[in-house]
């Protein structure tokens, strides 16, 4: 028996004007991250939003948790600086 056909296609192509977004979505991201506020930082994230962060054990939901996280993450001795790329696009 062989597999139904599929009416999608495998690949989803994106648009230049939706990689252009993603790249300035990105470096909003980076530089909200780089002030260091973690309350700025939640707010970029939805209200049920999941995410695992780089060192978190496991994975984060809802902005308290995700603010929870950067407020830990982002202390001025430990956190990082972020660079975004603008090669998505190129």
């Amino acid at each position: 028996m062989t597999p139904a056909a599929s009416t999608h296609s495998p690949i989803a192509f994106a648009s230049i004007e939706s990689l252009h977004e993603v790249g300035a979505a990105t470096e909003h991201w980076a530089q909200t991250f780089n002030r260091g506020d973690p309350s700025e930082i939640a707010s970029l994230y939805l209200d049920d939003a999941v995410l695992w962060g780089t060192v978190a054990p496991g994975l984060l939901t809802g902005r308290q948790e995700i603010h929870a996280y950067f407020s830990r993450a982002c202390v001025p001795a430990h956190c990082l600086a972020f660079r975004s790329s603008s090669s998505i696009c190129e």
